[in-house]
């Protein structure tokens, strides 16, 4: 995925891409044996993960997980939420 977003509009469509993950996942849970849902789940897993490594690669963690500890404690470094950040 070599698409270039600004932080903001990254930000919105790991949130989107997200929320579509999360409504599949429910989806799935009633209804296990759907394989055309089973591929969207699939490729949209795939596209956060995606987008997730270009966000946390340009603009910082998003995730606690996300903190490799290579380059020393990252994680707040950015304004959060409630200073103004994303």
């Amino acid at each position: 995925m070599n698409m270039e977003f600004t932080e903001e509009q990254l930000s919105d469509e790991i949130a989107a891409t997200r929320f579509a993950l999360i409504e599949l996942t429910l989806f799935l849970d009633t209804h296990p044996s759907d394989a055309q849902a089973l591929q969207l789940f699939t490729e949209y897993r795939d596209k956060l993960m995606a987008l997730s490594e270009q966000y946390v690669g340009l603009f910082g963690p998003l995730e606690i997980y996300d903190v490799s500890g290579k380059n020393g404690w990252t994680w707040g470094i950015t304004p959060m939420p409630f200073e103004g950040g994303r």
